[in-house]
């Protein structure tokens, strides 16, 4: 990996009990070429990285050690480490893709296999260029919402609440990053 650190919710010290630490593991740019913004290969790529990465965490006993959906895609994983959950995220290094690659209007899903299934391609386009630039700019995001919630102990705990509050609405799909995001938002 190009870089590997510590975020969400236990950077900002806004974590649960229960929820798990987040570890970001960044792949190269060298991992990808121009190409992988189309048809989704970006994803497969860091599949078969992230399951890598997983392998090599299972062969020094850490734990349990699975693959595990993240945020609607298999680009995370699981392993623990005694009492302690720790959830992989495969990030992408900002150098791997040329960002106006990404505009809301690039169409960047091209594939015949999308035919019949994405009724509007260019919505579906934008959306899939948007997820893509948050797996580039995901450690950008963190660093951001450190930056605002640095010494800050009232909002750290504004946090946690909304979040335990959340925890009570099962079918609520406003994640604990959506949370602490909009929230940096308004305080900053």
């Amino acid at each position: 990996p190009s870089a590997v650190k510590v975020v969400g919710s236990h950077m900002l010290k806004t974590r649960l009990a229960d929820a798990p630490v987040d570890l970001l593991v960044e792949m190269p740019a060298e991992c990808f070429v121009d190409t992988d913004t189309l048809d989704g290969r970006h994803f497969w790529k860091r599949q078969v990285y992230l399951a890598h990465c997983l392998d090599l965490l299972s062969k020094e006993s850490v734990g349990h050690v699975r693959c595990c959906p993240f945020d609607g895609n298999m680009v995370a994983g699981e392993f623990s480490v005694g009492d302690i959950k720790v959830r992989l995220q495969v990030g992408i290094h900002r150098d791997a893709f040329k960002l106006h690659r990404l505009a809301p209007g690039k169409e960047n899903l091209r594939g015949s296999s999308f035919e019949g299934v994405v009724s509007d391609i260019k919505k579906a386009s934008a959306v899939y260029n948007s997820a893509l630039a948050a797996g580039i700019f995901m450690y950008e995001q963190m660093a951001f919402q450190a930056d605002v919630f640095a010494g800050n102990a009232v909002l750290c705990d504004a946090v946690r609440m909304a979040k335990a509050w959340l925890r009570k609405f099962p079918g609520c799909r406003l994640s604990g990053f959506a949370v602490s995001m909009l929230m940096a938002h308004l305080v900053k």
